[in-house]
């Protein structure tokens, strides 16, 4: 019988697939990620994630606060010890500074555990409070709740009819507002009797007309009725979501009108 004899180099190849295969690496990396839950959770976000073996590694993260803007977080872990730092952006005004931070682990890359963080100050809408956290392991990096979708919109009345009357010195106003629905926008026509006792008893008619978009808010109309040179006559308004139709009326100095404004009554 003849005996075949492997070469050396194959021999020491297998040696290791057996090793690696028998034998894994002890300290395998791993990722966690940790979030806070808590009483302030609706209006801060603190998310960290960590990187490395259970002994030792790097953690990355973001800090979100009211209206503030996000700080940056980086540091290390190691024995069960986290030291760091956030890079916080300060309020809208863009004053910015770096905030140490530290805290301590119950667990590891590999075993998560509780994350807890020793007090710091946290700017949280334009004040500093020191503040203790304790964040937990999430399966993934937390994300806000997404809002429930908008109820649909009941449909639109084919006609609306408002009405009101706004009185002031010796000077009184009747507005009446019609809007009829074509498509998607309400076809605007109206009238607003302004009726003055004095300096002398007159009465002006001034006509509105124009479109309206439900929902954009505040929209010009078109208003007319006034020949005085003085005058530069301008009329905005909208349907609020109580159902009234609130209007603003300026320009008019001749008919003592500088800024009038109307809650007009559906009828």
């Amino acid at each position: 019988m003849r005996y075949f004899r492997w070469p050396s180099a194959l021999s020491r190849l297998a040696l290791a697939l057996v090793v690696l295969v028998l034998f894994p690496k002890a300290n395998a990396a791993a990722q966690t990620n940790y979030a806070y839950r808590g009483a302030l959770s609706s209006n801060f976000r603190m998310e960290l994630t960590l990187s490395g073996t259970p002994a030792s590694g790097t953690v990355t993260g973001v800090i979100r606060s009211g209206s503030n803007r996000a700080a940056t977080v980086l540091g290390t872990y190691s024995g069960g010890t986290l030291k760091g730092s956030a890079t916080y952006g300060g309020t809208a005004s863009g004053t910015a500074f770096i905030q140490p931070i530290s805290g301590t682990l119950s667990g590891g890359g590999s075993t998560p555990g509780t994350l807890s963080l020793v007090p710091f100050p946290l700017v949280f809408n334009g004040q500093t409070s020191t503040l203790t956290f304790t964040l937990f392991p999430a399966t993934s990096p937390s994300r806000p709740a997404m809002p429930p979708a908008p109820a649909p919109a009941p449909p639109l009345p084919q006609i609306q009819n408002f009405h009101s009357n706004v009185g002031f010195g010796y000077t009184r106003v009747d507005l009446t507002m019609r809007f009829q629905l074509n498509g998607a926008v309400y076809q605007v026509s109206g009238q607003a009797v302004v009726h003055s006792l004095r300096p002398r008893d007159q009465t002006t008619v001034l006509q509105i007309s124009g479109a309206y978009r439900p929902y954009t808010g505040p929209t010009a109309f078109a208003i007319t009725g006034t020949n005085d040179p003085r005058d530069r006559p301008r009329f905005t308004g909208s349907i609020g979501g109580n159902g009234f139709f609130g209007g603003q009326m300026t320009g008019m100095p001749s008919l003592g009108i500088t800024s009038l404004f109307f809650s007009a009554r559906p009828q």
